[in-house]
């Protein structure tokens, strides 16, 4: 009984934080979620996994923490270590025009 109630308590804490967390997600050129981020604290550098090398053609940022400071907007860099040509994004859907990029790494501000 009490590994099943660790259990239930630990999930619940899971759901809990992520409906507290900003979320990133960077859509690829086919309509599909290429890479889905997500977090509570601001964000320096992150690298997005080497498995993503599609062309992105939009990313969603939804800042909201509800219990921790939400960060303005990102900046998505095409090279890993938030290096080479950037986009600076905001709230909402940020779509772009062709030609599509790859992002390697992004920082949130």
């Amino acid at each position: 009984m009490r590994v099943t109630n660790l259990f239930s308590l630990s999930t619940g804490f899971v759901l809990v934080s992520q409906s507290f967390a900003w979320k990133l997600q960077f859509f690829g050129a086919g309509g599909y979620n290429s890479a889905f981020e997500s977090g509570t604290f601001d964000v320096n550098c992150k690298n997005l996994p080497s498995s993503i090398n599609d062309l992105i053609v939009g990313i969603i940022f939804d800042p909201a923490t509800r219990l921790f400071w939400d960060p303005k907007g990102f900046i998505a860099y095409e090279e890993p270590g938030c290096k080479g040509h950037k986009y600076i994004g905001h709230l909402g859907n940020n779509g772009f025009k062709y030609p599509f990029r790859k992002f390697k790494s992004y920082e949130l501000h």
